[in-house]
């Protein structure tokens, strides 16, 4: 949190929640990046917009984007965080790397104008010094190509489940977290859904693959009891999962992720120094993979269902 978060919580008043992206397509010489003018306000902007009330920051970005350009957009690398205040009133906006997916630019009351530019022009166009900044961060990144390891939503105590522990199902919470997966999880542009064998995991991510029309694929090498019987081999199939997995999900248990991340830590030091601790019930990291660099880990956002 930074120090003007802190302010802002001391003054009582409610976070306006908001999300934006920058927006990038390969140019001639150089990537080139989406700004937008928005006549309401005489400025010229970065697609964002404000979150509705219980919406996953992830699913305002890419409604936002839609409404103001007409792009279905698909999130890459999450970007620093945006915290200012706008009318004595503290806001947040969360920003993503993004591409386009489909779709053309229609005028519209929100936005009469978009152009392309590059990093250079964007930066001197833009009316906000932080916008420029993000789009310095997102344009150092690169394209990548996502990876979600998730852990399983929130499942029923260990002590009071009576059968066996791969059985074990899903808490009310875990369920709302799995519902709620299905919406934010397709932002990135997954395509594939594995998962370790356990309920609690397959209740996890069976909802994903329903919307996604994509069979879940079960997976005893993300299972407890491979990586704790079969460390170094858990280790091997990590590294290839990391280099050849495509655009997916893989939902496991927290030794196999906290293995992971110290495995990756070791060779990827600068990714994991901004994604804080270990993750809990229904949170995931989103492994930005360069497009180019396989198995080269270009960034790393923390997600939380």
């Amino acid at each position: 949190m930074s120090a003007k978060s802190a302010r802002n919580e001391g003054t009582g008043l409610a976070v306006i929640r908001a999300a934006g992206i920058v927006l990038v397509r390969a140019g001639a010489s150089a990537p080139e990046v989406a700004v937008i003018h928005r006549p309401h306000r005489g400025d010229w902007s970065l697609p964002k917009g404000k979150c509705d009330s219980d919406e996953h920051s992830a699913v305002a970005a890419v409604r936002e984007t839609r409404e103001e350009t007409g792009f279905q957009v698909v999130l890459e690398a999450g970007l620093s965080v945006q915290d200012y205040e706008v009318d004595g009133q503290p806001k947040s906006v969360s920003y993503w790397r993004a591409r386009i997916d489909s779709g053309h630019f229609v005028a519209n009351d929100e936005v009469d104008e978009l152009v392309w530019l590059n990093a250079m022009d964007a930066r001197e166009l833009l009316s906000y010094p932080e916008d420029a900044g993000t789009v310095d961060e997102a344009l150092a990144i690169g394209p990548t190509v996502p990876l979600v390891m998730l852990r399983h939503g929130k499942a029923e105590s260990r002590s009071q489940w009576p059968g066996h522990d791969d059985d074990r199902p899903l808490a009310p919470l875990g369920v709302d977290q799995a519902s709620r997966g299905v919406s934010v999880l397709p932002c990135f542009g997954v395509a594939t859904v594995r998962s370790s064998p356990s309920q609690r995991c397959r209740n996890t991510v069976e909802p994903l693959g329903a919307a996604l029309m994509t069979e879940v694929v079960l997976d005893p090498k993300w299972s407890e009891e491979y990586v704790e019987a079969s460390p170094r081999k858990f280790s091997a199939y990590v590294k290839n999962s990391i280099e050849k997995e495509p655009a997916g999900v893989i939902c496991t248990h927290r030794p196999n992720l906290d293995t992971m991340a110290a495995l990756l830590a070791e060779s990827s030091p600068e990714p994991w120094a901004s994604v804080g601790g270990k993750l809990s019930p229904g949170q995931a990291w989103v492994l930005h993979r360069s497009s180019s660099q396989p198995g080269v880990i270009r960034a790393i956002s923390r997600l939380s269902l």
